[in-house]
């Protein structure tokens, strides 16, 4: 009977690799738990975003609230009480003649930027950003730098001072939130909204703008709410020129 020599050298290579075996199972982990916390460690870092000046700001606002499109024509008037010589066959007809025109209808504009974030939340911990995940994920955003993101998420935490806006009032009316809020308090909503600022389009939102290093881009949030299911909110990447302000990109977030 034949017996095969004993090999160290089989024994060695054999020591060796349970040793690079182990080795792996430690230091692998060990490098993705690194990993992860400094990833989560840039995530939560804080920023120092650049806000748009109040000149900027209202020349941005301007801009928008002159070339967007917002809401459809207002509902149409409610019908003529009991007892009166109105008719109601005459207020449809007048309500579906203002429909079918092209007038452009005012906007109310709240004057306060508006804070989409809590002041508890972190730039890229959209917990406390509702809907703003998509500001980061998008891959239609590709174009836009993420930091600038960030900055628009970091400028939602803060609360600004209203805005002074000169605009026509054929544009936009401007108001405080208070006064639109207030409508909505009671049970008759919409209904209320309307019966005060009869032929608008509702009312529009907007945050801070968040600017590039440069000031040559800006991007900014823009909400609109016209009815229990009229509204959009829009995000609006800017290009600066000596003309000035225009949209770059426009990525809708929601829509009702």
């Amino acid at each position: 009977m034949t017996h095969k020599s004993f090999s160290w050298q089989r024994v060695r290579y054999i020591a060796v690799g349970m040793g690079l075996a182990v080795l792996l199972a430690t230091v692998v982990p060990l490098i993705w738990l690194h990993g992860r916390n400094a990833w989560r460690e840039w995530q939560t870092q804080r920023i120092d975003p650049l806000p748009a000046t109040n000149e900027e700001q209202a020349a941005i606002v301007t801009m928008i609230l002159t070339t967007a499109k917002f809401g459809p024509p207002p509902p149409p008037p409610l019908p003529p009480k009991p007892g009166t010589t109105e008719s109601a066959t005459a207020f449809k007809e007048d309500a579906t003649k203002e429909a079918a025109s092209e007038t452009a209808f005012p906007v109310l504009f709240v004057v306060e930027p508006l804070a989409h974030c809590d002041s508890k939340a972190v730039n890229l911990d959209t917990s406390g950003c509702a809907g703003f995940k998509e500001v980061l994920v998008s891959p239609v955003l590709k174009d836009v730098p993420l930091r600038l993101r960030r900055e628009l998420i970091a400028l939602g935490q803060n609360e600004r001072p209203p805005l002074r806006l000169e605009i026509s009032g054929k544009i936009a009316h401007p108001i405080r939130a208070n006064d639109v809020a207030a409508v909505f308090k009671g049970d008759a909503g919409w209904s209320e909204f309307y019966r005060r600022w009869p032929s608008t389009a509702g009312y529009v939102q907007m945050t801070r703008a968040a600017l590039s290093e440069d000031r040559q881009h800006a991007l900014i949030y823009v909400s609109t709410s016209c009815g229990g299911l009229c509204g959009w909110g829009n995000l609006y990447y800017l290009d600066r020129a000596a003309a000035g302000w225009s949209v770059r990109k426009k990525v809708g977030i929601w829509i009702s």
